[in-house]
């Protein structure tokens, strides 16, 4: 919870009066996100007897939002 006002306030800052609903839906898409995750990792435990899978789907999740955010830092300057 420590991280949310900051979070509210950076919303608030990029995206003026619409702030708040940027945070909500990216909030939404965060607990939509954890939750598939832990769904599909679950499911993949059951199915392939081991995390391996998950742990290699999870890493190139990471890879390619790591490959993304130069653009979405590129894209919040222009906002600016």
């Amino acid at each position: 919870m420590a991280t949310v006002p900051p979070v509210i306030e950076l919303c608030r800052r990029v995206y003026g009066e619409s702030g708040p609903v940027v945070f909500g839906w990216a909030n939404a898409a965060h607990l939509l996100g954890a939750g598939a995750s832990a769904f599909l990792g679950a499911t993949a435990r059951d199915v392939f007897g081991a995390y391996d899978v998950v742990w290699v789907a999870l890493s190139a999740g990471r890879l390619v939002a790591a490959l993304l955010a130069p653009a979405v830092r590129a894209t919040l300057v222009k906002v600016e």
